[in-house]
């Protein structure tokens, strides 16, 4: 999950793409867009850590909104909407 740590702080440096999202970005939109660069996790847990290690760096920030899933197996639970830090 390292790689994908880097991908996301790189993706948030650049002027296009994420950083234009007004409304900010569910950590299950970050799962869809990294999955098909990184791959999948041994572990599907490794998509929580790598959203708290990328709040913990000041990567990504809460905005104190939540938002329902999009997955059907997420069943359109609530999850926090992040912005870049």
């Amino acid at each position: 999950m390292v790689l994908a740590l880097i991908e996301l702080e790189e993706i948030g440096k650049k002027p296009y793409g994420w950083a234009n999202l007004e409304q900010g970005f569910t950590g299950e939109f970050a799962r869809q867009i990294l999955t098909p660069l990184v791959g999948k996790p041994h572990h599907s847990n490794a998509w929580g850590a790598l959203t708290g290690t990328a709040i913990k760096r000041r990567i990504v920030m809460p905005t104190s909104t939540y938002r329902a899933m999009q997955a059907v197996n997420s069943h359109g639970r609530k999850t926090p909407v992040y912005r870049w830090a």
